[in-house]
């Protein structure tokens, strides 16, 4: 009995080495028994099937960091103040006190340490602060450092901003610019560069006349002496242009306008060409004459279609005038070169349409 133990032991000790010895020849030449396993799968998997990722894969290279420029989404604004803005959006926060010039097709307004431009459309073209409380909406405030301007809006668009204590920032539709002094912000401007779309010519210029007037106004009452009796105030009543006028004033518009042309394109420098504009505007006094026109009447009935023409034709002359001068002004002040071609690319355009306005048959 203990010898056919012993021998049923021997046979399956000899049953457990042969398949062993089996299992070991199925697999590949120096590979692990798991190994093995692993290099089957791969043979009937798919091409296509996702592969298992490796334990020690290495890790993704990370993206470059964006410029702190190119994080910012929305456009930024200086005080509130936004670049492009037109003026029935933003009415309401110029205050009173504002001291309104007109320069041109321009509105200027002034108050505190703060300057707005506004084209005759009503946008907002231009935002200037310089005063203690300026800040931009991204965290930069007067008096920071240089070195914070780098850090909050990244490296500039201008060379040597430093040594010129500018750093300009163009965005797709405005620029910003950071002036400095003594290493520190001293002024921040923003410049609409987009196209304009807005169409508040009429609401400017009614806002700005009520504006004048309340001003002068205040200024009268304040000089005026004291009396117990009020005269009655009198009521402004249109001036009447005969049609003698009219042509007289048609007639120096077309020579200020061939003047004009003759200016600027003339080989000389762009003050020389600022000094001649300036004398055609004080010559014909085109800003005058259209102010006038604005609250005149035929004093014949049957030349209102001339009136209308004739005020249309100042409107343009003073609108061509301004631009033209606002460019040379920039060529001479500005360093951006895509703003200046910009503007000569305007006014250009605008002394092609004005002479193909002149060329139309009424």
């Amino acid at each position: 009995m203990k010898r056919f133990i012993i021998i049923c032991l021997l046979l399956l000790g000899a049953c457990d080495k042969h398949t062993t010895s089996s299992t070991e020849q199925a697999s590949p030449a120096n590979t692990p028994p798991a190994q093995a396993i692993a290099t089957m799968h791969a043979a009937v998997l798919p091409s296509d099937a996702p592969a298992t990722a490796e334990p020690n894969a290495p890790a993704a290279i990370p993206t470059e960091t964006p410029s702190p420029q190119a994080a910012i989404a929305k456009p930024l604004s200086v005080n509130g103040w936004i670049a492009g803005a037109s003026f029935s959006d933003i009415k309401n926060r110029i205050p009173d006190n504002a001291a309104i010039t007109i320069n041109h097709e321009y509105y200027e307004f002034r108050f505190d340490d703060t300057f707005l431009m506004f084209s005759k459309s009503g946008q907002l073209i231009l935002v200037l602060v310089n005063g203690p409380e300026g800040n931009l909406s991204n965290g930069l405030h007067m008096g920071d450092a240089e070195s914070e301007v780098i850090q909050l809006l990244g490296q500039p668009n201008n060379e040597n901003a430093e040594a010129y204590h500018a750093y300009v920032y163009p965005f797709s539709d405005y620029r910003v610019e950071i002036d400095t002094a003594n290493k520190q912000v001293a002024a921040m401007r923003l410049s609409y560069l987009g196209n304009e779309t807005a169409n508040e010519d009429a609401a400017m210029r009614l806002y700005v006349q009520q504006k004048t007037e309340i001003a002068a106004a205040t200024q009268a009452d304040a000089t005026a002496p004291a009396s117990p009796e009020t005269a009655p105030a009198q009521q402004n009543q249109p001036r009447r242009i005969t049609f003698d006028e009219y042509v007289k004033i048609s007639d120096e518009l077309l020579s200020a306008l061939v003047q004009y042309t003759q200016i600027m394109s003339k080989n000389v420098a762009d003050d020389e060409k600022l000094k001649e504009l300036d004398g055609i505007d004080a010559k014909y006094h085109i800003y005058d004459r259209a102010l006038m026109m604005e609250n005149a009447a035929p004093a014949d009935d049957k030349d209102r279609n001339l009136h209308i023409r004739c005020a249309t034709f100042v409107t343009k002359v003073d609108s061509l005038l301004g631009t033209g001068m606002f460019y040379l002004n920039l060529k001479m002040t500005e360093t951006d070169e895509n703003l200046i071609a910009d503007w000569k690319k305007r006014a250009a355009q605008e002394l092609q349409d004005v002479w193909a306005w002149v060329g139309q048959k009424r």
